[in-house]
């Protein structure tokens, strides 16, 4: 689901190549008790096109008492669809 050129902006600010994220997703999964929805709800969802066949999807992320508005562009590359780049930015919060 990454595309050759993916990059993401995590929440810390901290930049990672494709890499490093498919690198951290085996990780994860290699721990048969992870549960990747474990303490999460999305809301707020929503997906307008940029142009031909790059579209761009936004939402609020909780993660238990953590919030982040994230957003991932995404190209048809043939018969799929490939994230391009994704970012999360924290919300500062309002307590």
């Amino acid at each position: 689901m990454l595309g050759d050129g993916f990059w993401e902006v995590g929440a810390s600010g901290r930049v990672y190549d494709r890499g490093w994220c498919l690198d951290e997703l085996a990780d994860r999964y290699s721990d048969r008790a992870y549960d990747p929805l474990l303490g999460i709800t999305v809301d707020q969802f929503e997906a307008r096109p940029l142009g031909n066949d790059v579209w761009l999807a936004t939402y609020r992320l909780f993660q238990d008492e953590r919030e982040t508005r994230r957003l991932t562009v995404w190209r048809r590359e043939a018969e799929r669809w490939v994230a391009q780049y994704h970012q999360g930015t924290l919300v500062p919060s309002s307590r």
